[in-house]
């Protein structure tokens, strides 16, 4: 006889009922007693929970606040609105609670007071006129980060104050059960049944449940080729049998789309005397959304591209496929800042500004030894000079990426002149995003000190050295992708 999951969970069920329902009978003289105690502790709880949850949100408001003070950006009011307004109306709810004595509406009032007084600053940092240039945008984000942590600081008091009573709540229950011997015997019974159950259920169901869950958290990190092995004969086998067809399809069209999005990229070498272009790439999942491009445009003249899509896997994927087609399609003697202006325009308008690409173009003159660029919110790359034989961060405005606004699509611009042994390294910002076993990040100085001992080294092992070592500081799962374009001119 098989019995399915249903059965299994509906006879557990039953016999925790049961068990149940002889406690309930056997004590029924204290429940009213214990019910008001335990009615106490959850409204308590709930107060305690509210007060912590305004806690959270008006945390989170600090962050707009900084990042406005660090890009000047009006679109973060919105986001302090939201996480204001809430704590305003959770403030609101708990003024209404009955058990509220008088020291703790002093309290909430005082938190209500503060909460006011960092919106009004709030709303003097917003309304600033150029920000970025304005002397009061600090003092002002300051005072307001400092109102909104007095709030805090408040709060903290008020749950304290709450944690006591709670915990006097909390006493007050135990001596309740701890005058109730009378449910000893009735819940030893009780356990023993349901561990028995428990273990039961937990080899049947649990245990299943759990490597399904365990394969659904790997799935989502793109390992699309493991298979569950599991043989409970009820439902549970059917879904996990259900999970190796969807990872197997899935695992299939990853690859075909992998192999797809490899042969966008350039597949030959340049063969160009005088100048060297090597590029390494790897991927957080089986496709990603960083991309590269070169190609001649005319005699002595080379285009390079190199993009990072926001999102990783198939979502990066198809949006670096939308912006690298309309890149292309493009006649080559189009200028590149107008290609860029209209892949800009056609990432807003058809993708939203949810999603953007960071782009950085870079135009080699090989007569005239310059590099005339184009950054749109990407890494700066890093330079080599021969002559002074060191390496730095190329020194360029960055602009905002592809698909932000079209109104006011100003990248950055500029003209490097080059010389016989300068090299130069393109990336994302995947290669400063790893992390090694104590979580901190491969910095771009670390980096520059990384190259610093490979001057004479040519660009061709540099990248891949440069690549190696990033694999080898990454002790966690790759989060971003990773893109690296070296030139080096010979």
């Amino acid at each position: 006889m098989r019995w399915g999951l249903r059965s299994k969970f509906l006879a557990a069920l039953l016999i925790i009922t049961a068990l149940f329902l002889m406690v309930i009978i056997y004590s029924y003289a204290s429940l009213n007693t214990l019910y008001k105690a335990a009615s106490d502790i959850r409204n308590g709880f709930k107060e305690y929970s509210a007060v912590l949850e305004v806690d959270t949100d008006i945390l989170s408001a600090t962050r707009p606040i900084h990042f406005f003070a660090a890009d000047g950006n009006k679109q973060r009011e919105k986001e302090f609105d939201k996480r204001i307004l809430r704590s305003q109306q959770k403030i609101r709810q708990i003024k209404k609670s009955p058990l509220l004595d008088a020291k703790e509406k002093i309290i909430i009032d005082t938190i209500e007071i503060s909460l006011s007084q960092a919106d009004i600053k709030a709303r003097e940092l917003f309304a600033l006129k150029d920000p970025l240039h304005n002397p009061r945008l600090r003092g002002l984000s300051r005072l307001t980060d400092s109102e909104l942590h007095n709030t805090i600081a408040l709060i903290n008091t008020y749950s304290a104050y709450e944690n006591r009573e709670i915990n006097n709540s909390m006493l007050k229950a135990d001596n309740i059960y701890n005058k109730r011997n009378n449910y000893l015997i009735a819940i030893v019974v009780m356990m023993a049944v349901v561990v028995i159950a428990m273990l039961i259920v937990n080899f049947n169901v649990i245990n299943p449940i759990l490597k399904i869950s365990k394969s659904v958290e790997l799935f989502d990190r793109g390992q699309y080729n493991q298979r569950l092995r599991i043989h409970t004969g009820d439902e549970i086998e059917t879904l996990a049998e259900s999970f190796n067809q969807m990872a197997f399809n899935m695992w299939q069209e990853e690859e075909t789309a992998a192999l797809v999005q490899q042969r966008l990229l350039p597949q030959k070498k340049l063969r160009i005397p005088g100048l060297r272009l090597h590029a390494r790439q790897l991927q957080a999942k089986i496709i990603g959304g960083d991309w590269y491009d070169f190609y001649e445009q005319g005699d002595k003249h080379i285009n390079l591209l190199i993009a990072d899509a926001s999102g990783k896997g198939m979502p990066g994927a198809l949006l670096s496929t939308v912006a690298m087609s309309v890149i292309r399609s493009e006649p080559k003697i189009v200028p590149m800042l107008d290609i860029l202006k209209k892949s800009n325009q056609t990432v807003e308008r058809r993708l939203g500004q949810d999603n953007f690409i960071t782009l950085f173009s870079a135009g080699l003159d090989l007569k005239e030894m310059k590099l005339h660029y184009i950054n749109c919110g990407h890494e700066r790359p890093l330079i080599y000079d021969p002559d002074e034989r060191k390496w730095r961060i190329l020194t360029c405005e960055s602009g905002l990426p592809l698909g932000i606004t079209s109104q006011e699509f100003n990248p950055g611009q500029g003209v490097l002149p080059l010389k016989k042994g300068s090299k130069i390294i393109f990336y994302t910002d995947g290669l400063i995003a790893v992390k090694n076993a104590s979580k901190q990040r491969l910095s771009i100085e670390k980096v520059i000190t990384f190259l610093s001992k490979h001057n004479d080294m040519a660009i061709e092992p540099l990248v891949d050295e440069l690549m190696g070592e990033a694999v080898k500081y990454c002790k966690r799962r790759l989060i971003d992708d990773i893109t690296l374009l070296g030139m080096e001119i010979t």
